[in-house]
């Protein structure tokens, strides 16, 4: 089974997501990516940013440090 890690609508906020699990092992899937044909690519629906259950926990660790870390670099 897969479980949902977050919802966005921010396109940069997913693909650093997507990147930043990948480097560390983790298999990540973005779900509701083809919505922009329904929605002429408004960017008003949400797409779902989904791990296997087993990765979920290790998931928001990592972006959470990750999150942290960028915090830090942009507030010196």
């Amino acid at each position: 089974m897969m479980k949902e890690l977050f919802k966005s609508n921010n396109m940069v906020e997913l693909s650093w997501a997507k990147v930043t699990l990948e480097n560390a092992g983790i298999p990540v899937f973005v779900f509701d990516q083809n919505i922009n044909l329904v929605e002429g690519n408004i960017g008003i629906f949400p797409r779902r940013v989904m791990v296997n259950d087993e990765d979920h926990n290790q998931a928001e660790s990592v972006l959470k440090e990750k999150r942290l870390e960028l915090d830090r670099n942009f507030s010196s």
